[in-house]
C-alpha cells in the first residue's frame, strides 16, 4: 500500500512545490521502514518540447512533506513509495500536471 492522502502545492517560492504524505498504515510495512522516495518525471519542457526526465528525492521515515525544486515552464508527474532494505514498496497513483 502506498503512502495516501499524497498531495503537492506550489510554494511561495518561485519554482517550487511543497509535496506532503501520510505515512503508510501499520501492518502494511513488510520490513522496517528506510524512508519515503518522490520520483519527479519532467514530462513537457519549455516551449512543449516532450520531455523524460526522471529526478528522485529520498526522505527519511518521520517525514511527511518536502520541497521539491522545478525547472521555469516545464510540466512534471509525481509518485511516492516507502521503501525498506529491500526496495520500494508500491507506488502512488500518478499526479499530472504539475507546474
Amino acid at each position: 500500500m502506498p503512502p495516501s492522502s499524497f498531495l503537492h502545492t506550489l510554494s511561495n517560492e518561485e519554482f517550487k512545490m511543497s509535496v506532503t504524505w501520510a505515512p503508510v498504515p501499520d501492518g502494511f510495512v513488510h520490513g522496517i521502514l528506510l524512508g519515503y522516495r518522490i520520483y519527479y518525471v519532467m514530462t513537457q519542457e519549455t516551449g512543449g518540447k516532450n520531455a523524460s526526465s526522471t529526478e528522485v528525492i529520498t526522505v527519511g521515515p518521520h517525514e511527511q512533506s518536502t520541497t521539491v525544486t522545478l525547472k521555469k515552464f516545464a510540466k512534471y508527474t509525481l509518485e511516492i513509495a516507502a521503501f525498506t532494505i529491500k526496495g520500494d514498496g508500491v507506488k502512488s497513483k500518478i499526479k499530472y500536471g504539475c507546474e
